[in-house]
């Protein structure tokens, strides 16, 4: 019954749009959502509340990400570690993006975080090229989806420094994902520059994110440095 009610919001706002005025946003009807989605979305949708709704997604895939039975018991949950090949983890991150796409083709934030995560944290990076060509279909000058593209092809090569180039250049945005900074930090140890990274992880220790925040706490005393630099180099 609830499915079915779901279901005629979704039909009726889909006809209500054709006939009024072309929108740029994908109907209603091309959304491509679960039977959980359809259920709770469907009425924010036919309200023009597209935003809130894929707000509510985005929320749902990070409490997803953070859940360790996704990926094995006592792996911290969405911080890349050197070495580690979590490929067949979190089997539904990259449909759990593209739905949140196709509510919000304009949530920048969440194509940007979810093809991180992919290609640097997961190790999928075609599904990460796959999210952002997805993305770049309704949005195709944005520049940082093209950086992110770029990016993750060196990443397939190998090519480190490449990688660093073309994620540093949308790395001091104030609405950079949180995981680019980590993977800048990493890519500065692996390249030899200590100091930038500690810049890096002192700033990832303002995050909101937890997991995050707690990992560069960790970087910062493994390489002897201060969390706040004015009080000089920690003690050994």
């Amino acid at each position: 019954m609830v499915a079915a009610l779901a279901l005629a919001v979704i039909v009726g706002a889909d006809a209500l749009v054709g006939r009024v005025f072309q929108s740029p946003w994908p109907r209603p009807s091309e959304v491509h959502l679960s039977y959980d989605d359809a259920v709770r979305n469907a009425g924010l949708m036919s309200l023009g509340m597209r935003r809130l709704a894929a707000d509510i997604e985005f929320i749902r895939l990070l409490e997803y990400f953070g859940t360790p039975s996704e990926r094995g018991e006592g792996t911290e949950a969405g911080v890349h570690h050197e070495d580690e090949s979590p490929s067949d983890s979190y089997p539904e991150f990259e449909g759990r993006v593209l739905r949140i796409l196709d509510i919000d083709p304009y949530f920048r934030y969440a194509a940007e975080y979810g093809a991180g995560a992919l290609a640097f944290d997961l190790h999928r990076p075609d599904e990460a090229i796959a999210v952002l060509r997805h993305a770049l279909a309704r949005d195709p000058k944005n520049w940082r989806y093209q950086a992110y593209l770029a990016a993750i092809a060196f990443q397939k090569q190998r090519r480190a420094e490449q990688v660093h180039d073309q994620l540093a250049a949308v790395a001091d945005d104030p609405e950079a994902p949180t995981m680019l900074k980590h993977l800048l930090a990493f890519l500065d140890l692996r390249l030899g520059r200590r100091e930038e990274a500690i810049r890096l992880y002192r700033e990832i220790l303002s995050s909101r994110d937890k997991g995050y925040a707690e990992f560069a706490r960790g970087a910062l005393k493994r390489l002897g440095a201060a969390q706040d630099p004015a009080r000089g180099a920690e003690e050994p």
